[in-house]
């Protein structure tokens, strides 16, 4: 019989469990990376979507415009987020800046493969996520358009795609 303590630690004797891979436990799988930029994503606006859309109605209310809404949205968001920001493990949020109508979002794609990666990917991501949320709902209806730009590390590639009341 062999020794259960060989070379000073405990050994398991061979069986089903140890020699046959069929047995062996499988491998945790990683989330995809369309969820990890989804669900890295959706963090963000909720967070941006609920204080626009409060603030553009109280706004609105005290005869302040729109613009200036999503103005004071983003500087809020710059106060309470430290950019860059690491969202998971492949999406970085670069920047946030107001423009005219919109929220637009910046981000950096890292330990990607960049074959894999293209709008219709990042869209197919964003969009059911985010026309799916009450609070981007209100802003989208505001016509407040969210607009968002990613860039691949290591690559000159770059997505860019806007969403609006008309497409979600």
């Amino acid at each position: 019989m062999p020794d259960p303590f060989e070379n000073g630690r405990p050994t398991l004797p061979e069986g089903p469990a140890t020699a046959d891979p069929a047995f062996a436990p499988e491998p945790k799988k990683k989330p995809s990376m369309a969820l990890r930029i989804g669900s890295a994503i959706l963090a963000v606006v909720l967070g941006a979507g609920a204080w626009i859309g409060t603030r553009a109605l109280l706004d609105s209310l005290s005869g302040n415009s729109k613009q200036q809404a999503i103005e004071k949205a983003v500087d809020e968001l710059h106060r309470s987020v430290s950019l860059p920001s690491q969202l998971d493990e492949v999406t970085i949020l670069t920047d946030i800046t107001a423009e005219e109508n919109a929220v637009h979002y910046f981000y950096t794609l890292t330990d990607v493969d960049p074959s894999v990666v293209t709008t219709e990917l990042l869209e197919s991501v964003v969009q059911p996520t985010m026309c799916g949320t009450k609070q981007t709902r209100e802003l989208l209806d505001r016509d407040v358009a969210m607009r968002y730009s990613y860039v691949v590390e290591g690559t000159d590639d770059s997505y860019d795609f806007e969403l609006t009341k008309d497409n979600c």
